[in-house]
């Protein structure tokens, strides 16, 4: 089994209790705050324990466990964290249990980060945080080269690496990003698409152009050493981070999390960092990949009422304003932007306030795990050369047909 447990489920603490099991993946920082929460809503419902079952940080392995064991239909968990890509998937498949959203305030959660959470009224997820792509640079090193603002354009972007190349402290790499095969390339993909006046959605026109050139754009990235040779074999979130923060790279496309690793007190760039809107290109405007992880019920679970009691509490807006503060997540709820508290407690989450409702969702279909799976594999063929950007355009507006 891929979730860690810390006590089998038959092992309650009293006939009186219930015990119910929180299930997520993430980075270390992120399951010790997750603990530390769950101990508070006990501390504050003595009648219920909670169980934090800790799954792999990768997405791709926290999808095929959770399609396994909902698939088998097991009330073996109460509380899920879902990609918001898996939202629709889920409830096209049956596996989530309705919520009742009176008790979630959900009038008050962003209508862009909320959009796949209901449907024809009924509520089956709630957005626990918004992410977006965003642009992480080395402040330092641009003033140094004389580089008075950040990159707008992606061709500005590698203007400045040559520029910045040319210092004595110049670092090995000039852009690190996620290449590897899995749903980090689908974001960064359809970034560079969307920048371009393109989509991956399958409803919409094929943009061959846009693709022609997002394709032809990455493919040079690697092989003008603009970014690490291993790019297509090993590149994400936390490889480009651990690069970024070492030291080794101008800029770094990431989330919003990294920004609390980046500047604390051990790292090597702390204070040298800057965040901002992912560049542009031609004919398009600058967007990064919606993302953000929900929260809801599976249908198998034997303690809904209590399930929905955890979720009103993780959702809330004060524990929302302690996410941001720490984690560096972006609210849901309107009333925590608003909050002059989010202003103090967390003034970097403020700084991507309009980053945020720009970003571009990736297509709200039940079918999109596959479609992400054949985009993975086309864009990953011209990043390590198996295909030219011109076959991987006719593969690709094949595909997208394949989903309409």
């Amino acid at each position: 089994m891929l979730g860690r447990q810390s006590a089998p489920r038959d092992q309650e603490p009293s006939a009186e209790s219930v015990h119910i099991i929180f299930c997520a993946g993430g980075a270390p920082s992120e399951i010790e705050l997750w603990q530390s929460l769950l101990d508070d809503f006990a501390r504050e419902n003595p009648g219920i324990s909670v169980e934090l079952r800790q799954l792999p940080a990768d997405s791709d392995q926290q999808h095929a466990y959770y399609t396994t064991l909902l698939g088998s239909g097991q009330p073996d968990v109460d509380v899920m964290r879902l990609d918001v890509i898996w939202v629709p998937e889920f409830v096209d498949a049956g596996w989530l249990a309705p919520l009742d959203a009176s008790a979630l305030e959900t009038n008050d959660f962003l209508s862009f980060a909320s959009r796949v959470d209901s449907y024809r009224g009924v509520w089956f997820a709630v957005p626990w945080n918004v992410d977006a792509g965003v642009l992480y640079y080395r402040k330092d090193l641009l003033h140094e080269a004389g580089i008075d603002r950040v990159p707008e354009t992606w061709r500005e972007l590698t203007d400045a690496v040559r520029r910045i190349r040319r210092l004595d402290n110049a670092p090995r790499e000039g852009f690190v990003w996620q290449g590897r095969q899995y749903e980090g390339l689908a974001c960064v993909y359809l970034e560079q698409v969307m920048s371009r006046g393109g989509s991956l959605d399958p409803r919409d026109e094929f943009a061959r152009g846009a693709h022609l050139e997002a394709l032809t754009y990455l493919r040079a990235l690697i092989e003008r050493k603009v970014s690490p040779a291993n790019t297509a074999s090993a590149m994400d979130e936390e490889r480009a981070r651990e690069m970024f923060q070492n030291g080794d790279a101008v800029f770094m496309r990431n989330w919003p999390y990294a920004w609390s690793l980046l500047n604390a007190e051990y790292s090597p760039v702390a204070g040298k960092v800057g965040i901002a809107a992912l560049p542009r290109g031609k004919g398009g405007a600058s967007t990064g990949a919606l993302g953000g992880w929900h929260l809801a019920i599976p249908v198998t679970s034997a303690h809904k009422e209590a399930a929905q009691g955890l979720i009103v509490f993780l959702a809330s807006a004060k524990v929302q304003e302690e996410l941001a503060a720490r984690l560096n997540w972006l609210p849901t709820r309107l009333s925590v932007w608003n909050s002059p508290q989010l202003a103090q407690m967390a003034p970097q989450v403020m700084a991507l306030k309009e980053v945020a409702p720009t970003a571009t969702p990736r297509p709200a279909i039940p079918s999109y795990p596959a479609l992400s799976l054949a985009v993975q594999e086309i864009v990953s063929g011209v990043l390590v050369g198996r295909l030219s950007p011109d076959e991987a355009c006719d593969r690709l507006e094949a595909k997208l047909k394949e989903f309409r």
